[in-house]
């Protein structure tokens, strides 16, 4: 159907489409409102792309996935006059495309390895301060209950059916209950054996461009439960042996679950942003090879990226007011 000046009406499942899209790739009010005002009775007259350009670009590169080896990188139409509408269904068919692809981790890897190595870093940055730089654990969800993070991810990863003893003194602190260590496989009953590990560590995480970060974030991360595999509760005697390193250094002994561990420590860099020093980037690649790792352990859901991502990005009140 056309509008007395020769233009198609925006159709009932287009518009249901285009928010199928927004529902799926963003959550920003602004864009939402911004795209009802556009699908607001008869489009009038032609934009050119230049008009549109300012404000459409953003949200064109939101929902627009890295490029693979494989695939060049989307861009939006780049033709000098089209119509609202034109531009309607192309970022429906993009957007649909984003919602339901994959986030390559390893493309992401390659486009942020720092030639840079951990050594030369250790020689540029302010001394490693984890208590200045982290703070410790805290209790986000307070006053609800009185668990901390390490309590909360103790809790959440003991076994289902076993269950959960407190220290006498302290109802707050876990003491006994069944965890099973994916590092070495092992099982184990009580608490003071077992240490929750962040799976890319403080210090890594530190080298990598935390440094950059403000304090807020600093403590997000080390705080973080939106993400189930950003903090693993695992044996106190390997997480020690850990310590700081990376997969250069470090892999689990369980090479049943090598696989898995590259898998985390990728995503967990995606997520927040972090560089690869040169010789982690190259540990890596080899070890994926090495372990015959399958393709999957390479991509992450790209809703799942982006949903992750907005909540590395927010602020949390129990790590104090956001510094400048």
């Amino acid at each position: 159907m056309t509008t007395p000046h020769g233009m198609r009406k925006i159709s009932r499942s287009q518009v249901a489409k285009c928010f199928e899209v927004f529902r799926r790739s963003t959550r920003q009010a602004a864009l939402a409102l911004a795209l009802l005002s556009a699908l607001t009775g008869y489009a009038q007259s032609a934009w050119s792309y230049s008009a549109i350009e300012d404000s459409n670009l953003e949200a064109w590169r939101v929902a627009t996935p890295a490029a693979t080896d494989t695939e060049p990188a989307r861009t939006p139409p780049t033709t000098a006059f089209f119509t609202p509408l034109d531009w309607l269904d192309a970022w429906i068919q993009s957007g649909l495309k984003v919602s339901q692809g994959l986030y390559d981790l390893i493309h992401y890897m390659r486009q942020n390895t720092s030639p840079r190595s951990r050594e030369d870093l250790l020689s540029v940055l302010p001394k490693y301060d984890r208590v200045e730089l982290y703070g410790g654990w805290i209790n986000e969800d307070g006053p609800a209950n009185c668990y901390n993070t390490r309590a909360e991810v103790l809790l959440r990863d003991s076994e289902p059916n076993e269950k959960v003893h407190f220290a006498p003194r302290n109802k707050c602190m876990v003491a006994k209950a069944k965890w099973k260590d994916p590092y070495s496989g092992t099982q184990f009953k009580l608490a003071n054996a077992v240490q929750v590990d962040h799976v890319v560590p403080l210090k890594a995480a530190y080298l990598s461009g935390a440094h950059a970060w403000n304090k807020n974030r600093r403590c997000r991360y080390a705080n973080f439960l939106n993400d189930p595999t950003h903090l693993l509760t695992v044996s106190g005697h390997e997480n020690m042996s850990k310590g700081d390193a990376g997969p250069e250094r470090y892999l689990p002994p369980n090479t049943r679950f090598t696989c898995k561990y590259l898998h985390l420590w990728m995503k967990v860099k995606a997520v927040w942003g972090l560089e690869y020093p040169a010789e982690e980037a190259a540990a890596i690649h080899q070890a994926l090879a090495a372990n015959n790792c399958p393709a999957s352990v390479g991509s992450i859901p790209v809703q799942d990226h982006q949903n992750l991502r907005a909540e590395s990005l927010r602020p949390i009140a129990k790590c104090g007011e956001v510094e400048p």
